[in-house]
């Protein structure tokens, strides 16, 4: 009671003004906290529409700019650019986030206030340039590929970034981010090209029809039994047999005709998720046509199948499939499971426990597309790998000159010091087969020259095939073990093939549809 009456007792004495100063205080406060919201909220959107290891926009945030300023634009371009190789560098590179701001940073060298720069995807950029001409960007591009090659970031890390561009010279840009997905897409789709530079056109737009038609009818195809299993044969360079296969995905339609290449379906369903349907699919195909081969003696023959990234994402990965092999009776040691070398590089400390446990569980385990895109011979260290595809990228001009001749030695004597199988993919012709006979005779051939993909039941009868191979004795080798010397002098072999296969690329005139799977065979 003595306490309430003291403070009515001091509450007597206050002034009007001390009422105005408490007043005062108190606004300020409630000022101070809704502005500290305000800021919290503001710097949360903000957040939310940056990358956060580049500092520029991501896709979303890409998108809410080009809706806020259509109209400030005059004349826009939109490109798109691909860092074909830059896992390779992110992966062993210390400073990773110092890495990917030079990047931005020389993409955003020059543009005016109202130009920009999003990161769209790991490897990919965006950049909408306003009021220049075709030439000043050309030029602009040029310049880019040119000051990230001759950047050092590293002087431990030698290696030649390709670099692409996609070109969309006349965006709609009330369509919004539909404008980068137009300019991404010309660089697997447009013919229409200036060295490494794809731009949109007419063709590009048929394409996405295309793709759109595909998408569409995908789910109702894969109910309908239209995607099948072919097998493309993999013969022994020594002993001329048939010692197993690859399972590869074909759409056909009602009369069991292919309607679609591999080329088109398979990079599409690889970017929106349902190749995991696929991948499921031709992994219980291999099992059957394994069970059917042990079934009639043939238990030495082992039949190859793909996972994707998307798969290796999943959880229990090993388990599935084990039950599957469970499921058809089949021993995994007759199954191959084939993983691209972009999923090793893309998250490799995770897919290496993955392929410990296919090993350990008893599957063979190969690395496809060895010198696709990456070159990385640490993932080969890193990771035992049963089998080393090498991608027939290698095997292109039929080992016509002899600077590839020389790589294609280099390359098969070196792995062959990795105590793994080694499989030589797009194999089409016999000068081709004669010289990788005359450098090493121990290696499996997979390509046209023995066998195009066939239907599955056709393989049943191809396994007693039996080729008698007439060559030239290989030269000696020394086997022994790879010293980091000698991988590093591969690394950079292998980097030089790939130069010299990326410029003779951008001097032909249409591009092809790539992607990481080899079910495009």
């Amino acid at each position: 009671m003595i306490n309430i009456l003291s403070f009515l007792a001091f509450m007597d004495n206050f002034k009007w003004y001390h009422w105005v100063a408490i007043g005062g205080i108190a606004v300020i406060v409630i000022a101070a906290v809704f502005l500290f919201r305000f800021n919290t909220k503001t710097q949360m959107k903000v957040s939310f529409n940056m990358d956060d290891e580049t500092q520029v926009y991501n896709p979303k945030g890409l998108d809410v700019y080009i809706n806020n300023n259509t109209k400030k634009f005059v004349n826009p371009v939109v490109v798109v650019v691909e860092i074909k190789n830059l896992v390779i560098v992110y992966k062993d590179y210390p400073k990773k986030r110092k890495l990917m701001m030079r990047i931005a940073d020389l993409l955003l060298k020059g543009l005016s206030n109202i130009e920009t720069v999003a990161r769209i995807e790991f490897n990919k950029f965006a950049v909408i340039y306003s009021d220049r001409d075709k030439n000043d960007i050309r030029e602009r591009l040029l310049a880019f590929d040119k000051a990230l090659n001759d950047e050092e970031f590293d002087k431990n890390i030698d290696i030649k970034f390709v670099v692409n561009f996609g070109v969309n010279e006349k965006p709609r840009l009330d369509e919004g981010y539909n404008n980068v997905r137009f300019a991404e897409s010309s660089i697997t789709l447009s013919p229409v090209k200036d060295k490494n530079i794809y731009y949109y056109c007419d063709e590009v737009t048929v394409a996405l029809g295309k793709q759109n038609r595909m998408n569409e009818a995908k789910q109702i195809a894969f109910e309908e039994k239209r995607f099948v299993s072919y097998i493309q044969p993999k013969v022994s360079l020594e002993t001329g047999t048939v010692i197993g296969g690859e399972i590869l995905c074909r759409w056909v339609d009602e009369m069991q005709n292919p309607i679609y290449s591999p080329g088109e379906f398979i990079p599409l369903f690889e970017s929106n998720g349902f190749i995991k349907q696929i991948d499921d699919l031709m992994f219980e195909n291999a099992c059957m046509m394994a069970a059917t081969l042990v079934r009639r003696g043939y238990n030495d023959i082992v039949i190859s199948v793909n996972l994707s990234k998307a798969d290796m994402d999943g959880t229990d990965v090993v388990k599935k499939l084990l039950e599957v092999c469970n499921k058809h009776s089949v021993n995994p040691r007759n199954i191959e499971v084939e993983i691209t070398e972009s999923a090793v590089m893309s998250n490799s400390k995770y897919i290496s426990s993955v392929i410990m446990q296919l090993r350990q569980s008893g599957f063979k385990v190969a690395m496809d597309d060895f010198g696709k895109e990456y070159s990385s011979l640490s993932s080969l260290a890193d990771n035992p790998f049963d089998t080393i595809k090498i991608d027939g990228v290698f095997f292109k001009d039929g080992l016509q000159t002899e600077k590839t001749k020389n790589i294609a030695k280099d390359i098969l004597t070196m792995l062959s010091k990795l105590n793994c199988e080694i499989v030589c993919e797009g194999v089409e012709n016999k000068p081709t087969l004669d010289i990788i006979a005359s450098i090493n005779r121990n290696v499996v051939i997979q390509g046209y020259y023995f066998s195009k993909p066939i239907p599955t039941y056709q393989f049943e009868s191809f396994v007693e095939t039996k080729y008698d191979l007439d060559f030239p004795e290989p030269e000696k080798t020394e086997v022994g073990e790879a010293s980091s010397e000698e991988v590093e002098a591969l690394r950079a072999r292998i980097y030089e093939l790939e130069a010299m296969l990326q410029q003779a690329a951008n001097q032909q005139p249409q591009p092809q549809q790539t992607s990481n799977n080899s079910q495009l065979e």
